[in-house]
């Protein structure tokens, strides 16, 4: 039986980062800018998980469609990752304003690093099929 997008560990793992971002960013002190920079990673973490169903469903012989769709998910995931470095560096900054705390963020860090693997993992399969 063919795996479901759902049961994926990659998709899985996105939606968990969207889960644990969602209480963070509802946290976030009431600054317009800060709003905003939690709302584009809001934003840019379900456009990568978006990618990832694309890619997922699309047709295994298609490798260059699930190429297009794992770029797209990494170029949001980037996104995601410089949004929330710079939240963190202004949580660093400004101790009143807190956004990220260094417990969040070394849990930020290590959901990061499994995303990209199996990314990266995926991409490479995909490779190897167009070649």
């Amino acid at each position: 039986m063919a795996k479901t997008v759902f049961q994926s560990s990659l998709y899985r793992a996105v939606e968990n980062l969207a889960m644990w971002w969602i209480p963070v960013g509802g946290r976030t002190p009431n600054s317009p800018v800060l709003r905003h920079y939690v709302h584009l990673c809001s934003g840019a973490i379900d456009d990568a998980l978006i990618a990832i169903h694309l890619g997922l469903e699309t047709d295994r012989d298609a490798a260059q469609e699930r190429l297009d769709c794992i770029d797209t998910a990494h170029v949001h995931l980037t996104r995601v990752k410089t949004i929330v470095r710079i939240l963190k560096e202004y949580s660093d900054i400004n101790g009143h304003a807190r956004v990220l705390s260094n417990k969040q963020f070394a849990h930020f860090s290590l959901c990061m690093n499994k995303i990209y693997t199996e990314l990266g993992l995926w991409r490479n399969a995909t490779l190897k099929k167009c070649k």
